[in-house]
């Protein structure tokens, strides 16, 4: 069973989350780089979807981990606990980059081990649609700023390319602001 609690907190207004999820299961086709200790896996572009859990079967440590346009890798959450669901500390905007950018999980394995199904849970419309996004830390602080170059609405042919930037005090005050997941609560 999916958690539900997320969509119902973000939008209290929403009647049935489970009409507007996604959910996406990872596979060996997925994997972006695999050495001898990880398997890195790209977070996939979903139109209008924010990412909020992701599960995954057997023991293993799961980062969650941002590489922002500027090349910087920066660790979101990590994870170890098998058959449970653990958000994705905020709410995160999908964008298709062109670049390295994006989210990624990174699973530091036994050598040997070739794949880990991680599955993966958004919603679409959780917040409105718009050009950019501060994810703000937990002492609201800006953190990261996601900027889309076409917010539209809904459409599963049209990719929303966009970036991901590590948050300046300048950059302060632009976007609908996502605040951790756990503020929502």
């Amino acid at each position: 069973m999916i958690p539900l609690q997320i969509p119902f907190k973000i939008r209290p207004e929403i009647i049935d989350p489970k009409r507007n999820s996604v959910i996406y299961t990872f596979s060996e086709n997925d994997i972006v780089e695999h050495a001898r200790d990880y398997i890195l896996y790209r977070i996939p572009h979903s139109p209008c979807t924010y990412w909020t859990n992701f599960h995954f079967p057997s023991d293993a440590d799961i980062d969650l981990i941002v590489i922002t346009s500027e090349g910087t890798s920066e660790r979101i959450t990590s994870q170890s606990q098998p058959n449970k669901w653990h958000d994705t500390f905020w709410p995160l905007p999908s964008i298709h980059a062109t670049d390295q950018t994006g989210y990624y999980f990174k699973i530091r394995h036994d050598p040997g081990d070739t794949h880990i199904p991680i599955t993966l849970l958004g919603f679409i419309d959780l917040f409105p649609s718009r050009a950019s996004y501060q994810l703000l830390g937990l002492d609201t602080a800006c953190q990261y700023i996601i900027i889309k170059e076409d917010p539209t609405s809904y459409d599963k042919h049209k990719r929303e390319r966009g970036a991901i930037r590590k948050a300046t005090l300048e950059q302060k005050g632009e976007g609908q602001i996502i605040r951790p997941i756990l503020q929502y609560f």
